[in-house]
């Protein structure tokens, strides 16, 4: 339980976050474009609500302002489930691309939150989307293949013994894909 002192130190500690480079908000205004574009609603309110997210994200990760590894949360505006995809898409590649240019901020360490179970959530739910009978279209395909390949070198990467054996299942959940016949459409 938070004294009311504590919880005015946290305000007064969140509104220096609220300040945000051109950079960032240039970067977030595209992909608000980019969401917008492809049917997912996004009214102005929301989207400057969402500031607030990004900077609570920044303070809760020890940075004194946003930055684009906040932008994950954008992941989750979906409306209904199948826009997931539609997010993912757009806001995966950003975040690729500031973490391989800053890998140092990349999550992996999360343990906190169950490193494990994440991994088990995201294998089993790219598994869940590839094995089903649901038509799929090949740029889907190639999205969720190429998001196992990079879950797969990331694993490598921690090398623990949980990490192999996620390889060893991602690897699986591959060769099955391939053998099934998805690709020979």
């Amino acid at each position: 339980m938070l004294a009311s002192a504590d919880l005015h130190r946290v305000h007064a500690g969140f509104a220096p976050r609220m300040q945000f480079t051109e950079e960032f908000l240039a970067a977030y205004k595209g992909l608000v474009f980019q969401i917008r574009s492809e049917g997912v609603s996004l009214s102005d309110r929301r989207a400057i609500k969402l500031l607030k997210l990004f900077a609570a994200s920044a303070l809760l990760d020890g940075r004194p302002t946003a930055d684009p590894s906040d932008f994950f949360v954008l992941r989750h505006t979906w409306n209904n489930l199948d826009q997931s995809e539609i997010l993912e898409g757009i806001v995966g590649p950003v975040l690729e691309a500031w973490y391989r240019e800053h890998p140092e901020a990349r999550r992996f360490g999360a343990t906190d939150v169950g490193l494990d179970a994440l991994i088990d959530e995201m294998i089993n739910r790219i598994r869940d989307l590839l094995t089903s009978d649901r038509p799929m279209s090949d740029i889907q395909l190639f999205s969720h293949l190429k998001a196992l390949n990079e879950i797969k070198a990331a694993l490598q990467a921690i090398g623990t013994q949980p990490a192999r054996e996620a390889v060893a299942r991602v690897e699986q959940l591959l060769g099955h894909v391939f053998q099934s016949g998805k690709f020979a459409q």
